[in-house]
């Protein structure tokens, strides 16, 4: 009965009608370091509802990201949002990046963030900074991922109240 009313709801109202919520809140930020080309590259994975709720919170209006009518000043809104919560130090500086673009992931429940920056060599020390929802969620796990190549991989799981990490390579 209830895949009847699933399919029913579909085709009604969309397949984003019938998306499920989620009772977990955890992002995942992957962080490469490429020497040959000297960049940093980032790909932060939220879910949309989370973070619309949080850019919500931080007085942006509604923007339905990911969507056919994405607000226009979206990735604005955004990259304000993430300057405050997210940071990479990089031998004890924060690292300049550019926000390179977002898209949906394919199930439209999350959104990729791309960022890019230029970086001559990997760091013998980084820092992260990665509190993205921890002022709307207690359980907020942010999960991220580094990977400098040569001069070694990380894992970190930051949360509300162990948001920042440093470590030497």
């Amino acid at each position: 009965m209830s895949f009847l009313i699933t399919l029913l709801t579909a085709c009604m109202f969309g397949p984003a009608a019938t998306a499920p919520a989620h009772d977990f809140h955890f992002s995942r930020t992957l962080v490469r370091y490429l020497a040959d080309r000297q960049e940093v590259q980032v790909e932060m994975h939220i879910f949309i509802d989370d973070l619309e709720l949080a850019l919500t919170e931080a007085g942006a209006p509604k923007l339905r990201l990911g969507s056919e009518l994405e607000d226009p000043e979206a990735a604005r809104y955004l990259e304000t949002y993430l300057d405050k919560h997210f940071k990479l130090y990089w031998d004890g500086e924060e690292l300049p990046r550019e926000m390179i673009g977002h898209e949906p992931s394919e199930d439209m429940q999350a959104i990729w963030i791309y960022f890019v920056a230029t970086a001559e060599k990997a760091p013998q020390k980084l820092g992260i900074r990665q509190s993205c929802l921890t002022e709307i969620y207690t359980d907020q796990r942010n999960l991220v991922q580094v990977n400098l190549g040569e001069a070694g991989r990380a894992n970190y799981l930051l949360y509300s109240g162990n948001t920042e990490e440093e470590q030497a390579f």
